[in-house]
């Protein structure tokens, strides 16, 4: 749903923000939201394209320091749940 800063400065910190929706017929346990890092840029539309319709494309790695996900909790098919994350770009390693 948001994302922010647009521009990342030495100092900032990734505010990510959104909805996760359980659209299965099983209920999922445990659930937990990440941000997401690619180690470097995609310059292409083609990646960019990848990586929204393809399940088993590398869109980055899992930034799983302890504080620094959302444990949002149990979702029930057709519930759902909002997350909110605060990552230092210190943590992302970029």
């Amino acid at each position: 749903d948001a994302l922010s800063p647009a521009r990342l400065d030495p100092d900032a910190t990734i505010q990510l923000s959104g909805t996760i929706e359980n659209t299965g017929t099983s209920e999922w346990t445990a659930v937990q939201a990440y941000l997401v890092m690619a180690r470097s840029p995609f310059t292409t539309r083609d990646q960019v394209e990848a990586v929204a319709t393809d399940d088993t494309t590398y869109i980055g790695d899992r930034i799983i320091t302890p504080g620094l996900f959302d444990e949002v909790g149990d979702l029930e098919p057709g519930e759902s749940a909002s997350f909110d994350l605060e990552v230092p770009l210190a943590e992302v390693g970029v």
